[in-house]
């Protein structure tokens, strides 16, 4: 805007009218910005839970390299994305060799970032793929019906040596999160796993909000099926992680 012309030489009702300008485009960029500010604290309020973040450290980790990624709680996203990072690629290295040797190391392979040419007896694919994961990782992340896909691709080729195979996800597939592509796929897989003698689990994350195990949650890790819900024991509604396990 030429303000010369509007307000002749006189500098101070020039920068008035500039600083004026500079006011309400800042707040119009405040007001877009609105919901994508809110969409990002709902984000984090939800996933924001140091014993559920521990939880799934645990689990993904194991008495002899356990996983040492610290919860960050200003940032519970991130804390998240270093702790799948961590877990992928335990040696920091981007070397396949390296990559290679931690999982024969650990006897365990991890997908994306582990091979499939001569994968270990027990492997983990993390189906981890959301918006806020993304952006926050450099190494790209499989959305959970390409981690499905790869997870039946190695069956074909390598079914007679997988033993255990896990799911991570942040979908909360069993009650409707997972998007049209992502269903109808549990049944089949459960099914070919179940029939080459190797157990399946699942872990993901429910938004349920259930006050309540449902009724056909079982404990008994010895049962063909079995579903067990970590809950926050101060409010047992929360979103959390859960497991389900077929074998």
């Amino acid at each position: 805007m030429n303000y010369s012309r509007t307000l002749g030489d006189n500098p101070r009702k020039r920068l008035e009218a500039e600083l004026r300008e500079k006011q309400t485009l800042q707040r119009k960029i405040k007001w877009d910005y609105k919901p994508t500010l809110y969409g990002v604290l709902a984000q984090e309020s939800e996933f924001e839970s140091y014993g559920q973040f521990h939880w799934l450290a645990a689990a993904l980790g194991n008495k002899y390299e356990p996983l040492e990624t610290t919860y960050d709680e200003k940032d519970p996203l991130g804390s998240y994305a270093r702790l799948i990072e961590d877990y992928i690629n335990p040696t920091g290295a981007n070397s396949p060799w390296e990559l290679r040797r931690a999982s024969l190391k650990r006897g365990e392979t991890v997908l994306p970032g582990g091979s499939t040419y001569s994968p270990c007896a027990v492997m983990t694919v993390m189906g981890t793929h959301t918006g806020w994961m993304q952006s926050r990782s450099e190494r790209l992340q499989l959305a959970l019906s390409e981690a499905v896909g790869l997870i039946n691709e190695l069956l074909d080729d390598h079914g007679d040596r997988l033993k255990v195979l896990r799911l991570v996800t942040f979908k909360d597939w069993a009650y409707g999160d997972a998007t049209a592509s992502e269903n109808g796929w549990l049944e089949d897989l459960t099914s070919r796993i179940i029939a080459q003698k190797g157990m399946f689990q699942i872990v993901s994350w429910d938004r349920s909000r259930l006050f309540e195990s449902p009724p056909e949650e079982c404990h008994d890790r010895s049962a063909r099926q079995w579903t067990h819900h970590i809950r926050h024991d101060d409010d047992p509604a929360r979103p959390h992680w859960r497991v389900d396990c077929w074998k």
